[in-house]
């Protein structure tokens, strides 16, 4: 019985070490070599969300991060150019290669597939899941609510699609 309790708890316990989310924190932009060495996901980092009071109405594909939209950017910790995707729950986006970093900064105009190395879900309900191949293939993760961060090394530079 002692034997079958103390595999049950490595079981447990290694399921309790699998990630979650495919991003970890986000923090000043590192070098892109250092992608392996990214720290998983154990302290917030401030939203790249930002209030606008420029704008009446909330636009996606204007690359700004707004609530309800998953934005994704060029750099690190948030930094370069940006798009940001409406968070509409089973919008999906099979392939990134129709689409172009928007914003202003470091990568405006290039296609954001196996181009982003940092992303935020900025919606506060759902969470959204992000794939390596296009359509939703190959290996793929969830995003919770309201958090981002670098990307992990299997997704950094690496994503192709998502959906909510």
């Amino acid at each position: 019985m002692r034997n079958i309790l103390s595999r049950l708890g490595l079981l447990l316990g290694a399921g309790a070490l699998a990630v979650v989310g495919f991003t970890g924190t986000a923090s000043a932009a590192p070098a892109a070599s250092t992608a392996d060495t990214m720290t998983a996901p154990a302290d917030t980092k401030s939203s790249p969300v930002r209030a606008r009071s420029d704008v009446k109405t909330q636009g996606y594909y204007n690359g700004y991060c707004e609530y309800y939209e998953l934005c994704m950017f060029h750099l690190n910790g948030f930094q370069g150019s940006g798009i940001d995707f409406p968070a509409i729950p089973g919008f999906r986006d099979g392939t990134y290669r129709d689409n172009a970093f928007v914003s202003p900064g470091e990568g405006q105009g290039q296609s954001p597939a196996n181009n982003a190395r940092s992303l935020f879900n900025a919606d506060p309900y759902y969470y959204v899941l992000g794939c390596i191949d296009e359509n939703l293939l190959g290996m793929c993760a969830y995003q919770p609510p309201l958090s981002g961060g670098d990307l992990f090394p299997d997704y950094f530079l690496n994503l192709e699609s998502h959906t909510y």
